[in-house]
């Protein structure tokens, strides 16, 4: 059994650490953590004209910087969102209080309110995610996979806005 991350509610009470499991339970919800968020994205570029999912600093960030650095850069700021929106605030709060936070934190999608009804699917599907699985550890990857997944498009080219 690997040990990952621990939580402590608002009261300052040790909740522990949530174990990760290397089970078939394990690889389903490791299955759906990666499959779930691209097609939630590609639901929306279905639906949604290009136009109203277009935000400029997501395609300069794609064009300006090596995927190497997009890797690590997404996998840090997944690891500092979920410790803070699934670790400390959906424990303490719920798992709707933590998906608004989420839409919050990404308010520079405010023009685009596409966007943030995007962002606020993903964060339910992270709380759910953390429910089912009790692990960081899978939103993590599942966060990191789905904003690399976005940038890599963007990048080659796949997505044109």
């Amino acid at each position: 059994m690997l040990y990952l991350f621990f939580t402590v509610k608002a009261n300052s009470s040790f909740v522990g650490f949530h174990s990760l499991n290397f089970n078939l339970e394990f690889f389903v919800l490791f299955f759906v953590s990666l499959i779930v968020p691209i097609l939630i994205a590609l639901l929306f570029f279905i639906v949604f004209p290009k136009k109203s999912l277009y935000f400029e600093p997501i395609k300069e960030i794609a064009f300006k910087n090596s995927l190497s650095f997009l890797f690590v850069f997404f996998l840090a700021n997944a690891v500092a969102e979920e410790l803070l929106f699934r670790g400390v605030l959906q424990e303490n709060f719920g798992l709707l209080l933590a998906s608004i936070a989420f839409v919050l934190a990404h308010i520079a999608y405010y023009k685009k309110p596409i966007l943030l009804l995007e962002v606020f699917l993903q964060g339910l599907f992270l709380g759910l995610l953390y429910e089912f699985s009790k692990s960081l550890m899978l939103c993590i990857l599942s966060h990191t996979f789905f904003n690399f997944f976005i940038v890599f498009i963007i990048k080659r080219k796949i997505l044109v806005y």
